[in-house]
């Protein structure tokens, strides 16, 4: 005697599913990059003549680029003004 089962199994169920996921995916990605090559007017007269693009995938964080650090310049190459135990990170002392 054969059981017939009428519930699906999860694993069936993404087996079967995946390729409708996975279209549904592809079609959001091709929707969104159909406007990249339309060129729209800018709302103001552009000034900038050049620019320099620096696209650094793990570059600098954020908080170290657009934080200005007045007291650095005044205590360069000077030693820390806190007593701190030298690691194997910061064995040179000075700030």
């Amino acid at each position: 005697m054969i059981k017939k089962r009428d519930v699906l199994t999860r694993r069936e169920m993404l087996a079967q599913c995946s390729t409708g996921f996975g279209m549904l995916a592809l079609q959001g990605l091709m929707a969104n990059s159909s406007f990249a090559g339309t060129a729209r007017r800018s709302h103001f007269k552009p000034r900038a003549k050049h620019v320099i693009l620096c696209y650094m995938s793990g570059g600098v964080s954020q908080v170290d680029s657009f934080d200005p650090k007045p007291k650095l310049r005044e205590l360069h190459g000077k030693p820390m003004p806190v007593k701190i135990e030298r690691t194997q990170f910061n064995n040179n002392g000075n700030v």
